[in-house]
């Protein structure tokens, strides 16, 4: 069975017959869509969404459908079908959505741990938060931060020391994310210590300066002058490929 054919939950899928001008292409579906939704008729508007079903975002709709007409498990299995559907193209739109009802169905550790794949997928500021909101709520966050923290150091030393044909050399670590988070956190030793474990986004540099200006001024003004040179060397480069452009067409013109 194709990902767009998955099985879905079982139950009643009443359609009526369509009338014979909404018989063909989207105008069809559409006009059958809201006149589902005028009738207030739920079923029939599952039985319309799910002849679309080419991604985890159509079985999101279908579960977002079955929490407005208050039926929460008809909307849990929806969207656990989704997930299971598209296993090498999850969207985390039906992944947030599954967390809120895992937690609603006391389902604590299946919320976390799904926030936690979004996180070894795709380790950001944003997934962090994330893990923030849900532990938060279940009152593990000391220890799921310290986690997620410590495996972040781990993955940043591992990608430094990895070599290849392309890198054969081992790297600066990039600390760009632990300064990202600590600013997130409002903690300026920790991001001050990040920055100075290796390289860093020159943009999260000059906020951690601009936070650092009031109460330490000094270490504000090292991290600008250690922006200056970055700065200068970009627009340098900018310069010089706008100059080499603009002489290429010069020459094109005399030619």
């Amino acid at each position: 069975m194709g990902q767009g054919q998955a099985e879905r939950p079982q139950g009643p899928l009443r359609c009526q017959p369509r009338p014979h001008h909404a018989r063909h292409g989207a105008t069809g579906s559409n006009w059958r869509r809201r006149a589902a939704t005028a009738r207030g008729d739920v079923e029939e508007l599952v039985a319309i969404k799910s002849r679309d079903l080419a991604s985890g975002h159509g079985y999101l709709e279908i579960a977002e459908i079955w929490v407005k007409a208050g039926q929460p498990d008809k909307a849990l299995a929806w969207a656990e079908h989704g997930l299971k559907a598209f296993p090498q193209r999850p969207d985390n739109r039906l992944r947030d959505f599954l967390v809120t009802a895992y937690l609603d169905h006391q389902r604590n550790d299946e919320a976390l741990a799904l926030t936690w794949v979004q996180f070894d997928e795709n380790p950001r500021l944003q997934t962090f938060s994330k893990l923030q909101a849900v532990a938060g709520k279940l009152g593990t966050w000391p220890v799921q931060r310290e986690r997620a923290l410590s495996g972040l150091d781990d993955s940043i030393a591992r990608e430094a020391a990895m070599t290849n044909r392309w890198k054969p050399k081992p790297s600066v670590p990039n600390q760009s994310l632990p300064v990202d988070i600590a600013l997130w956190e409002e903690g300026l030793d920790a991001a001050w210590a990040a920055a100075h474990r290796g390289i860093c986004d020159r943009h999260l540099l000059i906020l951690l300066a601009g936070k650092l200006e009031a109460g330490r001024p000094e270490d504000a003004v090292s991290l600008y002058r250690r922006v200056v040179p970055l700065i200068v060397e970009t627009t340098l480069t900018d310069v010089t490929r706008r100059y080499l452009h603009a002489e290429r067409g010069l020459a094109s013109m005399l030619i």
